[in-house]
């Protein structure tokens, strides 16, 4: 699976046709909203499916064709390769919409790296 469409599926940022509300910190956007992405990146960061796929809908489906439980295979798979990957999420902009609130995100991801031990001869 592309890793850049995981990455995308995670932050489920969405972009509007309309004029968004530029969020300078993420003290500007709702708490709700901030509150759910620190959720997200905690559970993404110690790879805890369960974790982000409560935020998703049971009959989600994406455009492509991957659907909850292909979504939660995938970030099994690909956080049992990748374990210490550390993630942040942060508001470009937000608005909202009746119950809704769209937003448009960026994911910071932090890649740590196990020390290499070398024996030479």
């Amino acid at each position: 699976m592309n890793c850049w469409l995981v990455f995308t599926l995670i932050t489920f940022g969405l972009v509007s046709l309309s004029e968004p509300v530029y969020a300078d910190t993420l003290d500007k956007a709702p708490e709700q909203l901030t509150n759910s992405l620190m959720q997200i990146d905690a559970a993404a960061s110690k790879g805890d499916v369960e974790g982000v796929m409560q935020f998703y809908s049971p009959s989600f489906i994406h455009g492509d064709g991957i659907n909850y439980q292909t979504m939660e295979q995938a970030l099994d798979k690909f956080w049992k390769h990748y374990p210490r990957l550390r993630y942040k999420t942060k508001v470009q902009s937000w608005k909202s919409k009746g119950d809704f609130i769209i937003a448009e995100t960026l994911l910071v991801l932090l890649v740590y790296h196990l020390p290499i031990k070398i024996n030479w001869p």
